[in-house]
């Protein structure tokens, strides 16, 4: 059975000080990340706040997919609760709109595996979201040797790069990549030119240093080899080796707040 002993623990952290913060900080990636979602399903898997974190989906019809249902929210309104087992999820292949995974893949002994049957839930041109702790965040960084060290190393963190390689041989179309601006310390240095300073250094560097990171990709469309022609390049055609893109637009959005 899988253990979900991170999200668990998410739970509870979330109700800290420290974990509102990083709270209130994912609620606001998913509202802007949630706002190019449609459809008529939309599943979660995996909970780790007894917050609504789909509030802002336009999406009527949400599922939460859990190995533990709290009473207090079994009848919540136009939500559905399925008490399953991660490994082995109820959904037909091509049947879910939209799925969600909060920090679930954080959670799991094996997260590729689990990306590879969220792939076959979602129908073409379904919609993935993802959310997650940056690795290389300096308050992530930062647990990693403090009070929630054992938690945070048990956990395996992703980084937003290793993701992208994931959707990318699933045959995704990266959409949105979400980071809060970098801060850590409430003191002088989080002084709003030193923070944007900062940002625009990490930038020119290919680097991110926000702490918690969401991500949007649709699913593409196989388009069907058209029987009858023989479909090749022409000899006279040079082929060079190049590398594999995240997306077939070379201007896939990248937000920050």
């Amino acid at each position: 059975m899988c253990n979900q002993t991170f999200q668990l623990f998410l739970k509870s952290f979330y109700q800290g000080s420290v974990g509102k913060e990083l709270l209130e900080e994912e609620k606001s990636l998913l509202e802007q990340g949630l706002s190019c979602v449609f459809g008529y399903f939309l599943v979660q898997i995996g909970q780790t706040s007894e917050n609504d974190l789909l509030v802002s989906s336009r999406i009527n019809q949400k599922v939460i997919v859990d190995n533990f249902i709290p009473k207090p929210l079994n009848n919540e309104k136009n939500y559905e609760w399925v008490y399953a087992d991660i490994d082995y999820l109820p959904f037909k292949p091509g049947s879910v709109d939209a799925v969600f995974l909060p920090h679930t893949l954080e959670s799991v002994p094996d997260p590729y595996h689990l990306l590879r049957q969220v792939d076959k839930m979602i129908m073409a041109d379904g919609r993935l979201i993802i959310s997650g702790f940056n690795p290389r965040g300096n308050k992530i960084w930062k647990f990693s040797f403090g009070k929630y060290r054992k938690n945070f190393k048990q956990a395996h963190l992703i980084s937003e790069k290793r993701l992208v390689d994931w959707l990318n041989l699933l045959g995704y179309e990266l959409e949105f990549i979400l980071y809060k601006t970098y801060h850590s310390y409430d003191s002088v240095w989080t002084m709003d030119f030193v923070k944007a300073g900062l940002q625009r250094l990490a930038h020119k560097l290919g680097l991110e240093f926000g702490n918690v990171y969401v991500i949007v990709a649709k699913k593409r469309v196989e388009s069907p080899t058209p029987v009858g022609l023989n479909w090749r390049l022409a000899n006279w055609l040079p082929i060079k080796r190049g590398k594999v893109l995240v997306s077939n637009q070379t201007n896939h959005k990248r937000k920050r707040k």
